[in-house]
């Protein structure tokens, strides 16, 4: 089945009765002024936002009012990360320091901590899945602390070889779902650290850099059987590997994947699947260990290849290009199950946590040099392509984001060092 949507514009004035066309303000949050972030807790009662003047403070979502704890709002600020539950933010200060705090009462987590969290092309620090580890990544070592409480754990080395610290290689870190394991790529090679002792497990996988490559990065599968690492030379770049590993014999899986202008890699439920999307070409999903082809995503032009993401269940992909078109496809056999086209280039895709559906995020701003800017958000109900809801902002929209329980939806909308801060309910896309 085949949706068209002749101009957002029609839409949204046939949708006018029942749905939302024209965004009515919400409440700004009157004292944000340039929001450059903004970023919900675990249940969307509080937003952590940060301004282009690196302060940061905690809101709450009802009232519009600032929560005053440990962490004042206008708080000077280098740099900050949020665990991936929402439940604590990190925060690096300008003298050095560093301190974890609750994104629900603004208290301090720990005392500040003897580690500097920086800001970095790649994230300079990692929260374990359930917020109660936190590893900070300095020049030559990272340091693994309690949360709460602060206390240090370990330290361990995590300098770059010798001759990759002038190229555009770094380290970082993750976990794996349980928080058993903890994966470290420094530089060119990942290391797998057992998180009861923070001792080195099993045997340092090297990645088969293509001979441009100068830019790598890698993905953990949930349980931590497998990892993928992948390398990128850029745009109109040559060729780049992606290279599949056996955790537990630890050696390379198969030969790397090839494809122009490198490579990304990303493992989704069930089953541990690895969804490889190239620069350029089709993109593909991966059956662990056997890598059978489960399915093929064609392009949606004939340069780059195409973006794709996951639902959370594993469920659904969808992808989409610079042909304007949604596909709604079923990662086992590649079956495209509903397409959506629009006249309007897609700029996000936002999957619900239940995967029943996602926000997209339409840019229509054809006229710009006129100063007129037109975004649609459009809320898809799946296994269908159907429309239940829709937004208008007619104001420059600079980013978009879901809470964690997908009920929230916060926008950050205008001009240039003039950003506020939007708040809408994510189920019906009205104001809050």
């Amino acid at each position: 089945m085949i949706r068209t949507l002749l101009t957002l514009s029609i839409f949204a004035c046939a949708f006018a009765s029942t749905h939302a066309a024209d965004s009515p303000e919400p409440r700004a949050f009157a004292d944000l002024v340039g929001v450059t972030q903004a970023e919900f807790n675990h249940d969307g009662t509080r937003v952590v936002v940060r301004t282009r003047t690196a302060e940061i403070g905690i809101w709450d979502t009802a009232s519009g009012q600032p929560v005053v704890g440990d962490l004042p709002p206008g708080t000077a600020i280098t740099a900050h990360l949020l665990s991936p539950d929402g439940r604590a933010v990190l925060i690096g200060f300008p003298d050095g320091g560093s301190r974890v705090f609750d994104t629900t009462s603004g208290k301090a987590l720990t005392p500040p901590l003897e580690a500097a969290f920086q800001e970095g092309d790649s994230p300079r620090a990692t929260f374990s899945p359930d917020g109660k580890r936190l590893v900070i990544l300095e020049a030559e070592h990272a340091s693994i602390f309690q949360i709460p409480g602060g206390q240090r754990e370990a330290k361990i080395p995590a300098k770059l070889p010798s001759g990759l610290e002038d190229a555009e290689f770094t380290t970082t870190a993750t976990f794996t779902a349980d928080g058993s394991q903890c994966f470290f790529l420094i530089g060119d090679t990942v290391t797998r650290y057992d998180t009861a002792t923070w001792k080195p497990a099993g045997k340092m996988l090297r990645h088969p850099a293509a001979e441009s490559a100068y830019r790598i990065g890698f993905a953990v599968s949930a349980d931590g059987r497998w990892v993928t690492t992948f390398d990128g030379p850029g745009e109109n770049g040559p060729k780049g590997n992606l290279q599949i590993w056996d955790i537990t014999k630890g050696q390379a899986l198969g030969k790397p994947v090839v494809a122009v202008n490198g490579l990304e890699g990303s493992f989704f439920p069930p089953g541990n699947r690895l969804l490889i999307s190239p620069g350029r070409g089709e993109a593909s999903v991966r059956e662990m260990p056997s890598l059978k082809t489960l399915a093929k995503i064609k392009p949606h032009d004939d340069v780059d290849g195409p973006k794709a993401a996951a639902s959370p269940d594993g469920k659904w992909l969808i992808s989409w290009g610079s042909d304007r078109e949604l596909r709604l496809i079923e990662p086992s056999t590649g079956k495209v199950v509903d397409r959506f086209s629009s006249n309007a280039t897609i700029s996000r895709v936002l999957f619900l946590p239940d995967s029943s559906g996602a926000l997209v995020v339409f840019d229509n701003s054809s006229f710009l040099l006129q100063d007129h800017h037109d975004h649609y958000i459009m809320r898809f109900a799946f296994p269908e392509m159907r429309i239940t809801h829709s937004l208008r902002v007619v104001k420059t929209l600079i980013s978009a984001g879901l809470s964690p329980d997908g009920r929230s939806l916060a926008l950050i909308v205008g001009q240039t060092d003039h950003e506020q801060l939007w708040l809408y309910d994510a189920a019906n896309l009205q104001p809050k």
